[in-house]
């Protein structure tokens, strides 16, 4: 099979904002205000 052969997939951009800056992992839960994995806090600011 050919690359063109098929539609382009992936995941979108705009997970990203789904995943924790601490840890790394993947928030299911976008209700909570913190990692369900590491308990860092999570919010739609900027952390360095």
């Amino acid at each position: 099979m050919d690359e063109t052969d098929g539609p382009e997939g992936g995941d979108p951009a705009c997970w990203l904002a789904r995943v924790c800056a601490d840890c790394g992992s993947f928030r299911e839960e976008l209700s909570l205000d913190h990692c369900q994995n590491c308990g860092a806090p999570l919010g739609d600011e900027e952390r360095d």
